[in-house]
Parts: structure tokens; sequence; C-alpha cells
């Protein structure tokens, strides 16, 4: 067992009697000073009164000598614990006073059938003991500088044994054979965090606060850097505990959020899906007022997953439309797994349930394949086109070098697109500008013209985009 499982909280010493009151006087004096007149409220400190309290308490901590030390802090034989965990604990603090490690070597456990497999022996040993393993020198090769801890044979030991329900130091060695590091934060027994600071550091981690922030927080509450019995690295272990906690939990808290909406509005749908081992891959919601928004004003649906969420790395799926004023309205909301057909297909058939299965009447994407697959497949019915913003953009980043070698390409092409007002003319013009510039080779050509029907705007020319409605009209 190691001993940080052990510690929590650093045991409070009281600084040993020096024998004379004096000290004890002049304190008491400090605070009476301290009283209003009244006696009943507790005034301001002035500088000399701090300057005193400091220059006492450098005393208090003078005071406490070696033998005092052994006198208040040393385990001694015979010592009696009601706990095993208390045992440690007094051993460990002596240890972080004195200035070495403590390492639980040995657990014995009890052959009793009717105590059930319990510890009654704990022997615990400074961090020294044993020798460090020899090796050839000869065959040493320059290495990176190594945090292994030398041995030393150090005798140092403390054995606890449990009898009767109570635990007893039955063996004690207290002498090293090697230089001690008085109250050093650095040995890993002494490392520990308090329940406050581990609460502290869960509430910070809820609000992503990053993890060299949290440190400069517990420093700046412990007064400064080197009072942290602990270094920037547990912090991070501790907060990846926590992540994990958080990502086995977070989808309860979801499943727990939709609830009361649903119990607090009962317009509110969702649904999940879930995989073999019935973990969430897509989440799907849409409140009651979106849903009246897509009754009165979603002839035309825009749908795009351009969005990625910086934790999950999931793909936010809104569904958009538009009234006759231009405000845009949100229908509908999804975080799904990927954008694959058979997700898009579970998400469109959600999106039909709470719509109360009234089917968009066009709907515009990027130009998904995959989206394209499903919309066939849950509506097909509805008039599907692609936004010419993307098919733009992507035409921009896929022909940028036949645009460049190639003068005034760009020019037709975007002429041809904008400016086309039969299809007729579009085709013909398409291919006189394929021919005339040279760019039979260029793939994405090839890809814009066997799905023109889909983008080009003299396609849809008799389609209007948003369609108005007489309801949304009014």
């Amino acid at each position: 067992m190691a001993i940080e499982e052990v510690v929590c909280e650093e045991p409070q010493v009281a600084a040993p009697s020096t024998g004379s009151s004096q000290s004890a006087n002049e304190e008491a004096t400090m605070y009476a000073s301290a009283e209003s007149n009244d006696g009943n409220q507790i005034g301001m400190l002035s500088s000399e009164d701090i300057e005193d309290f400091f220059e006492n308490e450098r005393k208090k901590i003078e005071c406490v000598t070696e033998s005092s030390i052994e006198e208040d802090l040393k385990p001694c034989m015979g010592m009696k614990f009601s706990t095993k965990e208390e045992g440690q604990q007094i051993f460990n603090f002596y240890s972080s006073v004195v200035g070495f490690s403590v390492a639980v070597v040995n657990s014995y456990r009890t052959t009793s059938k009717k105590r059930n497999n319990e510890i009654t022996k704990v022997v615990m040993q400074c961090n020294k003991h044993g020798r460090t393993a020899q090796v050839d020198r000869e065959q040493l090769v320059p290495q990176r500088r190594s945090t292994v801890i030398t041995k030393t044979g150090c005798k140092v030991e403390m054995r606890i044994t449990e009898k009767n329900g109570v635990w007893e130091v039955t063996r004690l060695n207290l002498e090293h054979n090697h230089e001690l590091s008085p109250n050093s934060r650095f040995f890993r027994s002494h490392k520990y965090m308090s329940p406050e600071e581990k609460d502290l550091i869960r509430t910070l981690k809820y609000t992503n606060t990053p993890t060299g922030k949290i440190v400069d927080i517990l420093a700046y509450v412990r007064g400064g850097i080197g009072c942290l019995p602990y270094t920037k690295k547990m912090v991070s272990n501790y907060g990846t505990e926590i992540n994990k906690e958080l990502q086995n939990t977070d989808m309860m808290e979801v499943v727990e959020m939709f609830n009361k909406k649903q119990a607090d509005s009962p317009g509110f749908y969702y649904s999940f899906q879930l995989d073999s081992d019935n973990k969430v891959r897509s989440i799907f919601w849409s409140d009651q007022k979106s849903r009246l928004y897509y009754e009165q004003c979603g002839d035309c649906l825009s749908f795009d997953t351009t969005f990625l969420t910086n934790k999950c790395n999931l793909p936010f799926a809104p569904f958009v439309g538009v009234s006759p004023h231009g405000n845009t309205y949100l229908f509908a909301w999804a975080f799904i797994v990927n954008e694959k057909a058979d997700t898009f297909k579970w998400l469109f058939e959600q999106f039909l349930i709470a719509m109360h299965g009234v089917p968009p009447v066009s709907i515009i994407t990027d130009g998904d394949r995959a989206m394209k697959a499903a919309i066939e497949e849950v509506f097909p019915n509805a008039f599907h086109r692609w936004c010419l913003f993307h098919i733009k953009k992507k035409a921009d980043e896929k022909i940028t070098t036949g645009f460049q070698a190639n003068e005034g390409l760009y020019e037709d092409f975007q002429d041809i697109i904008d400016n086309s007002l039969t299809v007729e003319e579009f085709e013909s013009l398409w291919q006189q500008m394929i021919q005339n510039h040279g760019v039979e080779h260029i793939e994405y050509f090839g890809t814009l013209w066997e799905n023109r029907q889909y983008w080009a705007p003299v396609f849809f020319q008799i389609k209007v985009f948003p369609i108005y409605s007489d309801n949304c009209q009014k």
C-alpha cells in the first residue's frame, strides 16, 4: 500500500512548550490589543502588531529542536494505535519532519478463515532500504538524467502489528546511514492533496480551466508555489482521472437535463442512437418552439455539419430554416458520431418523427454524398440541391492551378454559372469552356458536370429558396 493513498491531510502538531510563559503572554497581549474598547468587535492589526506576531512565530519554530522532535514526534516501541492508517500517518509525518521518505515494503494477512484475509502486520522502511543493483561500468552508455533513488542499505524500519483490534509498534529502528532532508516536499510519501483541494480541482475542471491556471490558484491559496506538497504532474494526473469520470457521467447528465426539459415542456423531443454495447453514438433534440417554427416556415430546410465540438470532436448538425423576412430559425439540433449514410438516415428519421411526419419540400446541403443517399431514402419527394457557395469554394480549392494556368477560365466559369438562362445554354457553354481552355484532364470539372442538376441555378429556376407558404406569410 502506498503511503500517499493513506495520508489525506497533514496532521497538526502543537508547538512544544519552552517552559516559559513570556511568549504566551506576548501573544495574548497582541490579540487583546486587537479588540475594541467594548471587547465585542475585532479591529484591524497595526503593522507593529503584525511584525510582533511573525517574530513570535519565528521564535516558536526555533524552539522545535531535535530533542523536542524526539520527545513529541518520534514513535517508540509499544506505541498503540486504533487503526493501521493512524500508525502509518504518525510514521510518515515523523519522516517528513526528520527528512526521509517512507515505503510500505510488506503487508501480512491472517490465514484465519474467520477474519476474511485481513491485514494484521505492516512493515514500513526508509525508501533507501536495500542496495542499488550493480552494473558493469564498461557497458554503460550515455543516458538521460535518471530519477532512480540510490539505495544505501538503510535499516530504518517500523513494524506495526494488530493484536485484539489494537495496532502496536512491535519493531523499531530509527538510525539512518545517509543524509536527511528535513521538510522536503518532494518525497513521494509526503505528497498529498487535501479533500478540499481535490474538490477545488474538480470544480475548476468542470469549467475547463487549464492545469497551469489550476496550479496557480492552488499555490495562491496555500501561500506560494513553494508551499504546495505536490507537483503540477500530480494535479494533471488527478485532472485526467476527473476527465475519465466526466466521460462516464456526462451522458447521464444530458439525459437528466433532457428529461427535466421534457417534464417542463411536453413539446420537447429527444432521441439517442445506441451501438451494440448500449453506448450513445448520436443525440437529436428539438423543443416546442422550434417545432412550431418548422410547422410555419419549414418548407425549405438547410442542413450542414461543418462544425466540430473541440472536446469530444463530434460533428454538430443544426437543421436551419429562413422566414420570409430573412430571419434564421433553428428547427432541431444533433451531435452525431460520424458523417456516414446510416448515421444521416437515423438523424433524418428522428427529424421526421419530431416534425409529426411532415417532410421538407426543399432541402439544401453542402454536396456530401452520404447526405445525398440518406435524403433520397428518407425524403424521397424533397427537392434536393447543393449549396452554390460550397460548390464555388471547393472549385477554388481544387482547381486553383487550372485557373492560374488558363487565363480567362475563372471568369468563364463564373459567368456560365451565374448568367445562363436555360439548361441548353448552360450545357453548351460549359462544353465550349472545357474545349477552349483544354481542361478535360481536370477531374473536378467532370464531377461538377455529372452532378450539375444538383447545384447549377439554371436547373431549379422554377423553384424558390426558401419557398414562401401562405402560413409563413401570415
